[in-house]
């Protein structure tokens, strides 16, 4: 049921998870390229009045300030000569080179979230943030299943070649991948008041404010008192407004900040619900956190190589599946081949056996373990041809007979490999003690 569950799940998803994985990798470029370009102090060594004060005298239009969570010190400026943004130094305060959000980036963002169909298209990508998530969780059962075990999972892994890098490849972008898939289920979830959108505080309005002269910005306290390292956002007065105050956005609330006095006029707290949200979404994003954005970029790159093995794999146990002819019903049937098999590989010998016990004038039903009738009443022989699943697992296909329908299986033999001791005891728990034997060297089957 669980293969079953991420095969479909898969096949459905694949585009559209390639498509989230590849603009997310895309994306994950930023957090590192921002980081390569900022200076960013020792906390405690600059705070946002030193900050404001040398800003308003290279730039004296200077309305707003912004940090991002990569540490980019952005001013936003205005006066009769000229207007733009520039990402500034900021212990000078002076320019290192003009700012512009790129439109390639703007628009990728967009592909990311929605896919370009606004709230349709979240809609979407948050089933595919979910469908991504329920491929990892059932991904890593699977594995863990195949290599035999959770102490086995870091083992080589054997199979074909499309087995083999879609175990290694799916093991190496597991961790990246559930985390990106979990935040994403998170952020969608608060879109669409799934949950209770945290909101962000804002500054409570005030009376308004006498007018008054200011104090020189390095010696406002509030200022002062703001680390820049957690800086958002310090908004200026207005030009020719002694009567407006400084707006102030930092990591743990926002307030209005009287430029006469250097104290605030009001303030409100970030509340738990907001920090929480904003810790989830730097996890999404890898904002702030270059390291973080490296490797979930490189677990994203990941996902193609699953996607395209995953596919390669359900179509190679598709194509195993053999068409019998003559294929006897239970009734007639003198012989009965049962087939235990987990990527029906096994099915390739149990075909070849049916068409020469046909050839040979015998009327043969082939069919899955599974499938076990509770009788078979002309049935001479009954034959079983299975393959184990991890260590000491039954695969899919025999994973449904119970003892007392098994119980016509007189003579069942079961043989170990010397690497694991339980390799084939499965048949063990579905086969009656009394009518199988097991044997731990297999020239004991010869």
């Amino acid at each position: 049921m669980l293969r079953q569950l991420h095969s479909l799940t898969g096949l459905i998803a694949a585009l559209l998870v390639t498509v989230l994985a590849v603009t997310g990798a895309i994306l994950a470029i930023s957090p590192i390229q921002e980081r390569l370009q900022a200076r960013v102090p020792a906390d405690g060594q600059l705070s946002v009045a030193d900050l404001a004060a040398r800003v308003a005298v290279e730039y004296p239009g200077a309305e707003q300030i912004q940090r991002t969570a990569s540490g980019l010190v952005i001013v936003y400026f205005s006066d009769a000569e000229r207007a733009g943004a520039e990402l500034i130094d900021p212990q000078t305060g002076k320019a290192l080179a003009p700012y512009e959000n790129p439109s390639f980036t703007r628009w990728m963002k967009k592909l990311h979230r929605s896919l370009l169909f606004d709230t349709s298209g979240r809609v979407v990508v948050g089933l595919g943030a979910a469908g991504m998530l329920l491929l990892s969780l059932t991904g890593v059962w699977l594995l863990a299943a195949r290599q035999g075990g959770w102490r086995r999972i870091l083992g080589p892994v054997r199979g074909t070649t499309g087995q083999r890098l879609h175990g290694v490849f799916g093991r190496f972008a597991l961790l990246g991948l559930m985390l990106s898939a979990s935040t994403g289920v998170y952020l969608s979830a608060t879109t669409f008041a799934l949950l209770p959108e945290p909101r962000e505080a804002e500054a409570p309005l005030v009376a308004e404010v006498a007018a008054a002269i200011p104090k020189p910005i390095q010696s406002l306290a509030a200022l002062q008192s703001t680390d820049l390292n957690d800086l958002r956002e310090l908004v200026y007065p207005r030009r020719g407004d002694s009567s407006d105050s400084f707006y102030l956005r930092s990591r743990d609330g926002a307030g209005l900040v009287s430029p006469s006095t250097g104290a605030f006029l009001s303030y409100q707290t970030n509340d738990t619900r907001w920090r929480l949200h904003e810790f989830i979404y730097q996890l999404h994003t890898g904002d702030g956190l270059w390291w973080l954005g490296l490797l979930l970029g490189l677990s994203a790159l990941a996902v193609p190589v699953l996607a395209v093995t995953g596919a390669w794999i359900w179509w190679a146990r598709r194509r195993a599946l053999p068409k019998l002819a003559n294929n006897s019903r239970a009734g007639v049937a003198d012989t009965v081949i049962l087939v235990g098999t987990e990527s029906n590989s096994t099915w390739g010998f149990a075909a070849t056996l049916h068409d020469a016990l046909v050839q040979a004038g015998h009327k043969v039903l082939t069919t899955a373990m599974n499938q076990l009738a509770p009788e078979y009443p002309v049935a001479e022989r009954i034959l079983v041809l299975t393959s184990t699943y991890g260590d000491a697992d039954a695969p899919a296909s025999a994973r449904r007979p119970r003892n007392e329908n098994a119980s016509r299986l007189w003579n069942a033999r079961t043989g170990n490999c010397a690497k694991r001791t339980r390799f084939c005891a499965w048949p063990v728990r579905i086969l009656p003690r009394r009518s199988s034997t097991a044997a731990t060297n297999p020239e004991r089957l010869r």
